[in-house]
């Protein structure tokens, strides 16, 4: 007891949070609180509903307290920091939530604060703490859009600044198809549909067995010369044979 615990809990699947080619999106909800709360307060149950509104005393807390839960986001590498919505204090009946957002170094750090109170309340607070509960815990969870530097560079029009960071990107993971995808995509929205191609080949060739790498090069071989959908020189047949190449590694890709 001398000592600080700490358990870390590694999950490999998880729909909390993924990361996808351009952005990555967080779910953080607030249940590790409300779970912690009496079930007279944060379980929903037609027996509890009857017995909060037959309720003539008071309600005295058993162990009234506070409860905290930080959310660390380590950024990774070529992401940018996320729009920073400002702190935020809420009341629930006669709890109060509050939020704090901000960033340490390249950690993204969401801390929810929930405090019980006073210890006594009536049974009208009860049953208005009571409400106020279930009604948070039906709301969707706080949505966190990291996005990637490059993506954000792009949809600014800054293609130059887009490019430098894309090659940084690729210099760091010289053997991954996805930086080259990326990179065609700048490139096309540039109105270099011939370097957008060589880019997305050169992503095949690094990853032959990559269908992500087929369906970005089929998406430039149907553009042309300019980046512009099925436009003067395109390669309709070459798309065509890169997307079902692809399939050919994920059969069930809808893209």
């Amino acid at each position: 007891m001398t000592k600080l615990f700490v358990m870390t809990v590694e999950i490999d699947d998880t729909a909390r949070v993924n990361t996808a080619a351009e952005q990555a999106d967080a779910y953080l909800w607030h249940g590790p609180m409300l779970d912690r709360l009496p079930a007279l307060i944060g379980r929903e149950s037609e027996k509890t509903d009857h017995d909060v509104k037959a309720r003539t005393a008071d309600y005295v807390w058993h162990w009234p307290q506070v409860m905290e839960v930080e959310n660390r986001l380590v950024l990774p590498t070529g992401f940018a920091v996320p729009a920073l919505v400002a702190d935020e204090t809420q009341a629930l009946g006669t709890m109060t939530l509050s939020t704090h957002r901000a960033m340490d170094h390249d950690t993204l750090v969401i801390t929810f604060h929930l405090d019980t109170g006073k210890r006594r309340i009536s049974p009208g607070e009860l049953a208005t703490t009571r409400a106020a509960v279930l009604a948070f815990r039906k709301q969707s969870p706080e949505h966190v859009v990291i996005p990637l530097l490059a993506a954000k560079l792009v949809s600014q029009g800054k293609l130059v600044e887009a490019i430098a960071e894309i090659q940084r990107l690729v210099a760091l993971h010289p053997k991954e198809a996805l930086h080259y995808a990326q990179l065609a995509r700048a490139y096309r929205e540039a109105g270099m549909g011939i370097a957008a191609r060589r880019a997305a080949r050169k992503g095949v060739e690094v990853e032959p067995k990559n269908a992500e790498a087929y369906r970005a090069l089929g998406d430039e071989l149907h553009r042309d010369s300019f980046g512009l959908d099925h436009g003067f020189d395109a390669d309709r047949a070459g798309a065509l044979a890169a997307y079902r190449k692809g399939l050919t590694f994920e059969p069930k890709n809808a893209e």
